[in-house]
């Protein structure tokens, strides 16, 4: 007889891109959400207030105009990650809250290098 067919297992895709444009505001609620389940409860509630303000969707926005950039990670299209870097040479921010569940979560979906190199570092003359 003929052995059975298997069949793999449904993976979920994981993708990595840099930040769109309008999507400060959810790239900062991930931010947030990952902050104020994991570190906030340890910060004095001026603490908090000084994160919120840097986590803040202008404020990602004014930085990635200057020498920051955003990649983040996505699962299945639905946003799962995110890395701030600040002159190519600095992790300023990064978050994956453990709501990220299944297969990504598993395989730690935003430890993983982008595959897309990243942008070259802004300088004052253009």
């Amino acid at each position: 007889g003929r052995a059975a067919a298997v069949r793999p297992a449904v993976s979920r895709a994981v993708r990595y891109r840099p930040l769109r444009p309008g999507e400060a505001a959810a790239v900062s609620a991930l931010i947030l959400a990952s902050f104020d389940e994991f570190i906030g409860p340890d910060y004095t509630d001026e603490g908090i207030a000084e994160f919120r303000g840097f986590a803040a969707p202008g404020a990602l926005e004014a930085r990635t105009a200057e020498d920051h950039f955003i990649r983040v990670a996505t699962v299945d299209g639905a946003l799962a990650g995110m890395i701030e870097m600040r002159q190519n040479n600095h992790v300023a921010s990064s978050s994956s809250p453990r709501r990220t569940s299944g297969a990504a979560s598993r395989r730690g979906c935003c430890a993983r290098r982008s595959p897309t190199p990243a942008p070259p570092p802004r300088t004052s003359n253009g």
